[in-house]
């Protein structure tokens, strides 16, 4: 039976429809799964007067509207989102995915294949996001990054505990609050994240960022994991070679 997308009913907050391959998904990280910093200065330079110059009424203003987005894990047929499509600005697209792989390395301690980079998605009053996990070929290391914001109140990302890990798992849900300048790095295939919560104000502006590890193509597909994870998804076998000392060699970098 082929697992489906986006299956739920209505008032859900959260999707169980494409959740059987989780225990497949290996663990990137020790800990929640998750982590908040700030903006490297690369990142500042290049994003925040970008964003400046082109967000809406700004002298070069290239806001468009956002299209529907499949699944059903956004309220977006209802409530309408705008964007600023990373797509035409390729340079900046670039430098956002250069700078995250080598966070992303440090954070996991292994080398990782870009997948995607896009938004930047700006949400508007109304919207939200179920609770949801993402691709399981291509998102295991991905990060949130938070360009800019008018709330008034803070719109948190839920992320929830894996219920196998018995040191995590009474912690409750966890939730993000970002402030521009701002990343949560997550493991998203993983665990579910998503903003549940109506959002209450007027722009909510983000860029997503994705990758996975070098030796990763999907459950079923990656025999250096397939059938080696113990329960809480750690590989049973050894680790990719240079995992530490390249954690060490990013840290000193950041």
């Amino acid at each position: 039976e082929k697992e489906t997308f986006g299956t739920r009913g209505v008032g859900d907050t959260a999707d169980d429809g494409y959740t059987r391959h989780i225990p497949k998904i290996p663990r990137l990280t020790n800990g929640k799964g998750y982590l908040k910093m700030s903006f490297t200065q690369k990142m500042k330079d290049a994003l925040l007067p970008w964003y400046a110059l082109h967000k809406k009424d700004a002298p070069q203003d290239d806001v468009e509207r956002h299209e529907p987005i499949p699944g059903g894990y956004t309220n977006s047929h209802v409530v309408t989102m705008s964007k600023l499509n990373l797509d035409n600005y390729r340079e900046i697209q670039r430098v956002v995915a250069s700078e995250l792989q080598r966070i992303l390395e440090w954070w996991t301690g292994r080398r990782l294949a870009h997948t995607s980079t896009f938004g930047i998605r700006i949400y508007h009053r109304g919207s939200m996001l179920i609770n949801h996990v993402d691709r399981a070929d291509t998102h295991l290391a991905s990060a949130v990054i938070q360009i800019d914001q008018i709330v008034d109140q803070g719109w948190p990302l839920e992320v929830l505990p894996d219920p196998t890990d018995n040191n995590t798992a009474d912690i409750g849900c966890g939730e993000v609050y970002l402030q521009p300048g701002e990343i949560v790095l997550y493991e998203g295939a993983r665990l579910k994240h998503g903003r549940p919560m109506r959002f209450n104000g007027t722009d909510f502006a983000n860029v997503f960022s994705h990758f996975r590890p070098l030796d990763w193509h999907g459950p079923g597909r990656s025999p250096n994991y397939d059938g080696q994870l113990d329960e809480l998804g750690y590989r049973t076998t050894h680790e990719i070679k240079g995992g530490e000392e390249l954690m060490a060699e990013q840290h000193s970098e950041l």
